[in-house]
């Protein structure tokens, strides 16, 4: 679905679960503004009637995010599912030429953000949750984890000798590097 030129210019970034309620309803100027569901921002959604959610989440949590945004709110979420790096480029395509779709962007490469907030293409969102989150995963201001996935290496005790495994255990990732394990990494 097609915007008039009146959709905002920059995308609300880094959310936390629907404090997309937030992030749905930035400025709609040419400039970055601050962000909040404060009534000014909400009626703005509303009178655009509908958020749009760029996500590469699964069609479950997407879908449950965007009815408890609706039911708060009353504003529709048009959710687009995609891979990362899939909207990361529809999103940097539409900015390129001036088509200012999404709303809210959830990828799972929070890496990415930096270029655009160096050029000033990301909303200011601050969630009243702010001092919660490690700043190993935030910018602070600016993106904040939906998530946090656990990771585990795992390995055979049938094949791997006792040494290599005290190595696995005091080296963690960087022991699959190790010319001894070549050929033998999997990941799923």
């Amino acid at each position: 679905m097609a915007h008039s030129a009146s959709r905002r210019s920059v995308l609300v970034g880094g959310v936390s679960a629907l404090a997309l309620a937030a992030a749905g309803c930035a400025s709609r100027g040419n400039t970055p503004s601050a962000v909040s569901t404060a009534p000014a921002n909400v009626d703005k959604a509303k009178s655009e009637g509908m958020v749009t959610l760029y996500t590469g989440a699964g069609e479950a949590a997407a879908v449950g995010w965007s009815k408890q945004f609706t039911d708060k709110y009353g504003v529709k979420v048009e959710v687009i599912r995609k891979a990362t790096y899939d909207l990361w480029d529809q999103w940097q395509t539409e900015l390129t030429a001036g088509k200012h779709i999404a709303d809210v962007l959830l990828v799972s490469d929070s890496t990415l953000f930096d270029a655009v907030i160096s050029r000033g293409q990301l909303a200011k969102f601050v969630p009243t949750s702010d001092q919660y989150y490690p700043s190993l995963y935030t910018k602070r201001g600016y993106y904040y984890p939906l998530q946090e996935v656990a990771l585990a290496i795992v390995y055979n005790t049938k094949v791997n000798s006792a040494a290599d495994i005290q190595f696995i255990r005091s080296n963690g990732y960087d022991a699959l590097y190790d010319p001894r394990f070549k050929g033998l990494r999997e990941s799923a």
